[in-house]
């Protein structure tokens, strides 16, 4: 057992830090619900700490979601437990460790170890620390050494390995080989390791300047899109909303491939725009800017707090040609019908495409939530179709891979009558060349593209 004896004549104690993430760890686990809030929820209250302190829980806890397929191949491999399970606390004391010694700079292997012991001793297992300092010490020894899943040239045990050395599903991986082949999965699934930061989007291009005067002189990293010229990709993404450009509404946070919605969209000055399913209000705002002051744009959405969420993006920005409304979009609207030039429905989908900025995506999905959610898109869409008016558009987006939703929510609409695909206008130069354009719609995936993956389509309205 090493030093286990050492560690236990020690006074001292684990890191507030650490006993903050396992604590985290283990209500999301008990509780379930979006991994993301519950981490900004923790981060908010403990927001005196040091930004380097914040800054280590973040990166620990989202790491130990995110890899947690991956280590936990690690400790079973390890962790001689005659078919015993290990208590929840346990394990996640040594995800923790295991995630600090292969995945995070700076941190010494002996004090990952140290403090995964005293992790466990003061979460009342005194017991189980010689067990938790032998499995921690038997991966140090080995882990330049670890035996992944054999990787062979053929997709099943691709589908293996990929699934554990990238900590997806092998479910998830098995769908993205059948539609993408293993050299382009592979490197979406390095992407959603990899990615950070987001983007910011200039609400007057005139402002470019001014905000990137005030992101140097607040110390964000930053570069100008490919794809936009208005979407400035940002690292500490935090910050930004503390920054003036922000308050002022100079800026919104968004994805370029959300943004590349409205751009795609050939919204004019004048038009009567619906967005269906708006919250938190990022394109809904885009669209507004698009269609100006003799145009208008109705926001909606299925909660009072989504609608709030709108509602605060318009009174930041102070946008006057735009106003959030509640509304069921599986519910037929009879005020709607015919009533809008464009008509967008961002469907409600499993996220597939943004699983690097939300991790524990990849636990909640199900083939079975993934046919359910592609039932509800035809039922919004359904009401989509009738709320264009003759001779309008339909904008069809989401932020997910599969072609159970993409493809399947596409020739939904395009068996309606009068419905047909549309060409994009204003495409991005870095977007030209793109195979999925001939066939009328533009499939971004993370790794390929420089932004998350998101399906967007375009439709117009016959007699």
């Amino acid at each position: 057992m090493g030093n286990y004896k050492n560690y236990k004549k020690q006074n001292t104690k684990a890191s507030e830090t650490r006993k903050t993430v396992l604590e985290l760890l283990l209500e999301w686990e008990k509780v379930g619900g979006r991994f993301d809030l519950m981490l900004k929820g923790v981060l908010d209250k403990y927001n005196y700490l040091d930004s380097r302190d914040k800054a280590f829980m973040s990166m620990l806890a989202r790491g130990c979601v995110e890899r947690r397929i991956t280590l936990d191949y690690i400790i079973d491999m390890y962790a001689d437990t005659n078919g015993k399970d290990i208590k929840p606390a346990i394990r996640n004391i040594l995800r923790m460790g295991l995630f600090q010694v292969f995945y995070m700079e700076g941190i010494a292997d002996h004090a990952a170890c140290s403090e995964a012991v005293l992790l466990t001793q003061e979460k009342g297992f005194k017991g189980l620390a010689p067990f938790v300092n032998g499995v921690m010490r038997a991966v140090l020894r080995d882990r330049d050494n670890i035996k992944w899943p054999s990787l062979k040239d053929d997709d099943k045990s691709k589908k293996i390995y990929y699934s554990v050395y990238y900590s997806m599903p092998i479910w998830i991986v098995g769908i993205l080989i059948k539609q993408f082949g293993a050299a382009e999965t592979k490197v979406i699934l390095e992407s959603f390791l990899t990615r950070s930061g987001l983007s910011v989007r200039v609400n007057n291009v005139s402002d470019t300047e001014t905000v990137i005067k005030e992101l140097k002189e607040a110390g964000i990293d930053y570069s100008v899109s490919e794809y936009l010229p208005y979407m400035i990709n940002v690292s500490g993404i935090e910050g930004v909303s503390r920054l003036q450009s922000f308050t002022d509404g100079k800026v919104t946070i968004q994805d370029v491939s959300s943004a590349l919605v409205a751009e795609l969209s050939g919204i004019k000055k004048g038009d009567r725009v619906l967005d269906m399913c708006a919250a938190p209000g990022g394109k809904a705002t885009h669209f507004a800017l698009k269609a100006g002051d003799e145009g208008h744009v109705t926001a909606c959405d299925i909660s009072d707090d989504k609608v709030w969420l709108i509602e605060d993006n318009i009174s930041r920005m102070n946008l006057n040609n735009i106003n959030a409304v509640l509304n069921d979009g599986t519910v037929f609207n009879k005020d709607f019908e015919g009533a809008f030039d464009v008509v967008v429905c961002d469907a409600p989908c499993s996220g597939l495409g943004i699983m690097g900025r939300k991790p524990d995506i990849r636990y909640n999905a199900s083939f079975e939530g993934i046919n359910e959610l592609a039932g509800l898109q035809k039922q919004i869409l359904a009401n989509a179709v009738r709320y264009v008016k003759t001779g309008g558009t339909l904008i069809f987006s989401t932020c997910t891979l599969t072609d159970t939703e993409n493809m399947g929510g596409r020739e939904y609409i395009l068996s309606q009558p009068g419905m047909k695909a549309a060409a994009f206008e204003n495409i991005p130069e870095a977007l030209k060349d793109e195979s999925s354009l001939k066939d009328g719609y533009l499939l971004l995936k993370p790794g390929i593209h420089k932004c998350d993956g998101f399906f967007i389509s375009k439709y117009t309205k016959g007699d």
